[in-house]
């Protein structure tokens, strides 16, 4: 009996130990100061700081990366055209040499037709004055003419054999001056043979220098793309961290005003001067002017000039005043009561976290800084930590 009331109270004993160390936490967590909160949101904002420097130094490499990958886009684009317009010319050239070897071919049988024709001539003068008289069956030139009988035979036989031998000696003065036409066109169809084979070689090596630097463009191409690809899932990643910092510091600011003696009037002070501005986008779904897709707008938008002054709405403590991921320059300020406002896209910030501020202080200057695509005052308000329409608190 007495051992198992010892293992009772034994139980009850760490029950209440761990009831008081789990109120003791709690009591720990919420026992922060002001001071200390806003010195873990200053910490957080500092990490976030560091990772926005981060972010843009990756983006500037993707962009590098992109504009790279383009440039050799473009290169490899040109080279591919170079390369089909020397495939046409290699084409037309080989083509082109074959020709010229038919014609070579061509003047070669001519050539060799017309020396045939050359001979056959010379044959046909020896015939012909071998036959001219039927002396004696002479064969020669000389014994044709000193077998003449009398002197007029042999001025006759003169006169026969100068006829023959001047007609012949046209036929083969003809047919030698056809025969170095056709030489010599032989000739320059070898020589430009020879040329456009050396030619052909040419752009034949070209075509090779452009392919390997085309696979080198290619592969460059490749390998930058693929740079850009690991800078992209690393500034996904660096965002998803700045998320999970944002939250953090979220979850920090709906403790912030524990202690704070900061009370929310009611209603607010519109935070820009009048008929300065034209109200852009509202609070709800809407198309994206960045990606033209419908998502949800978290505030207002109120576009105007650069520099315009921004109004703390109502009294309160700075909890951020610094870079907010896409709001870019950043205020944040719990008014109490659980209520905050938010005021991004500033060009300038004119307060400091952990400041007090009055309704009315100039706090931020208008700008386009972070996910903008103009100068306008991005202004959004939270209840107890949940996102507000902004109307009902500006009276609009």
């Amino acid at each position: 009996m007495f051992k198992r009331f010892s293992v009772i109270s034994v139980c009850i004993a760490l029950a209440v130990i761990a009831f008081v160390g789990l109120k003791c936490a709690d009591f720990s967590v919420y026992a922060k100061t002001n001071a200390e909160l806003q010195k873990e949101i200053d910490a957080l904002t500092g990490k976030m700081d560091n990772i926005e420097s981060q972010k843009k130094a990756l983006q500037t490499k993707i962009n590098s990366a992109k504009s790279t990958a383009k440039t050799l886009a473009g290169e490899i684009t040109d080279l591919t055209y170079e390369i089909d317009l020397l495939d046409e010319q290699i084409i037309i050239i080989e083509s082109m040499l074959e020709q010229y070897d038919v014609l070579i071919e061509e003047q070669k049988i001519l050539i060799e037709d017309l020396t045939i024709k050359i001979e056959k001539q010379q044959k046909m003068l020896d015939e012909m004055i071998r036959m001219s008289f039927e002396y004696g069956g002479t064969v020669s030139t000389i014994e044709f003419i000193f077998s003449a009988e009398d002197f007029s035979d042999l001025l006759t036989r003169i006169d026969l054999l100068s006829y023959h031998l001047k007609y012949n000696n046209k036929v083969i003065e003809s047919y030698n001056e056809t025969l170095n036409t056709l030489e010599k066109t032989k000739l320059e169809y070898e020589e430009a043979l020879v040329d456009m084979s050396a030619y052909m070689q040419e752009q034949e090596d070209l075509k090779i220098q452009l392919e390997q630097r085309q696979t080198i463009a290619e592969i460059k191409r490749a390998q930058v793309l693929a740079n850009a690809s690991e800078y992209e899932k690393e500034l996904k990643e660096k965002q998803a961290f700045i998320d999970e910092l944002n939250a953090e510091i979220k979850r920090l600011a709906e403790m912030f005003a524990k202690d704070d003696k900061s009370t929310y009037s009611g209603k607010f002070l519109f935070p820009l001067p009048q008929g300065v501005y034209r109200t852009t986008s509202y609070y709800g779904y809407r198309k994206d002017p960045l990606t033209g897709k419908t998502a949800y707008h978290n505030g207002y938008d109120f576009a105007c000039a650069k520099g315009t002054k921004i109004y703390a709405v109502d009294d309160g403590t700075v909890v951020i005043a610094n870079w907010n991921g896409g709001y870019g320059n950043c205020v944040t300020i719990n008014h109490g009561g659980g209520i905050m406002t938010l005021y991004g896209h500033c060009s300038s910030l004119n307060v400091v976290s952990g400041q007090k501020v009055k309704r009315g202080d100039v706090i931020a200057y208008v700008g386009s800084t972070g996910r903008s695509t103009g100068n306008h005052l991005h202004f959004t308000v939270y209840k107890n930590g949940n996102l507000a329409d902004p109307a009902p608190y500006l009276g609009i």
